[in-house]
């Protein structure tokens, strides 16, 4: 009886190192596949945060998108509201210009001059009170 002793160790070393036809050995594409699968990973990662870049876009660019629709809602409030107060100017003008040529006609007894005087200087003070909103409403409208 012949015994044959393998050292184990020895036959496996042996096989890793033994060389495919190619001349490629097997850890060499243990290492490649390796190096591929962690490629593969990380296209996939950057895959997905593409996608997720995309989607938050999309939001923002739809956020923006209403937020456009309001700013003109605002800004077609604000001339409305411009139109009315340059209006009120307008007629508030008209009123003071009426008053004064009743105080230069002299049909007014002194009693009535003093009132359109008073009077007068209250449309000078509402007119003035309207323009300081009219610039308030045109900064505004101007910042947005």
């Amino acid at each position: 009886m012949i015994v044959v002793k393998y050292d184990v160790n020895k036959l496996n070393n042996q096989q890793n190192t033994v060389k495919h036809n190619n001349g490629i050995t097997k850890q060499h594409i243990e290492d490649s596949d390796s190096k591929l699968l962690h490629i593969e990973k990380m296209i996939k990662a950057k895959k997905n945060l593409l996608l997720s870049k995309q989607e938050k876009l999309e939001k923002i660019s739809k956020n923006n998108h209403f937020l456009n629709e309001i700013k003109n809602d605002y800004q077609e409030y604000y001339n409305y509201i411009k139109k009315q107060k340059e209006e009120q100017i307008l007629a508030l003008n008209m009123l003071n210009e009426y008053i004064k040529d009743l105080s230069l006609s002299g049909e007014l007894s002194k009693h009535n001059i003093n009132d359109s005087k008073y009077e007068q200087k209250k449309i000078l003070n509402e007119i003035n009170s309207i323009k300081e909103g009219l610039k308030s409403i045109m900064q505004n409208t101007n910042n947005l």
